[in-house]
């Protein structure tokens, strides 16, 4: 009976430390870069919101389209943002895929587009990939499969790269 107890007790622990450890990781997992360098989203607060997604249905022959963005702290100097605009068919019902960040896509309804901005300065995407998986509850996978070259506004500036995986749940804003 002793041993019986025992063994439970183990089992009831490892159980419950599985469980803890789950609760106390953190609802993201990130992995992205800019030209190598980490960008870190802020995390959603009462006040303010760092991960955003958005949703606009298709109609009338029109695609389906999902904005996420993640901002860095509002508050610094120059502060980041990365926003993703996809396009997909109205009739595809899920928006897990592979889409094109090419600048001139051949197909708008499989279609995504990137841009990055630091302080006063824009840049947008002109090639790569991103695949986003809708895990549910409004966390979703964003992977740059490839390098996303990222052209600036303003010529005198130097492309950038995006690389990387964000998994992440985004607040809902419509």
């Amino acid at each position: 009976m002793k041993k019986i107890v025992i063994i439970a007790f183990s089992i009831f622990t490892l159980i419950s430390c599985s469980k803890s450890d789950s609760s106390n990781t953190s609802s993201s997992d990130n992995t992205l870069k800019i030209s190598s360098v980490k960008f870190v989203p802020g995390t959603n607060s009462n006040s303010i919101n760092y991960v955003i997604t958005s949703f606009q249905a298709g109609g009338n022959g029109n695609p389906n389209s999902r904005f996420f963005i993640l901002d860095t702290d509002i508050q610094s100097s120059a502060p980041e943002s990365i926003q993703i605009e996809v396009l997909y068919p109205e009739a595809q019902t899920s928006i897990n895929g592979t889409y094109s960040l090419d600048e001139l896509p051949g197909d708008f309804n499989n279609y995504a587009q990137c841009a990055y901005s630091i302080g006063s300065n824009s840049y947008h995407s002109a090639s790569g990939n991103v695949i986003i998986s809708d895990l549910g509850n409004n966390k979703f996978k964003l992977e740059f499969d490839l390098p996303v070259t990222l052209r600036p506004d303003d010529t005198s500036l130097a492309n950038k790269t995006l690389t990387g995986i964000y998994t992440g749940t985004f607040v809902v804003q419509n």
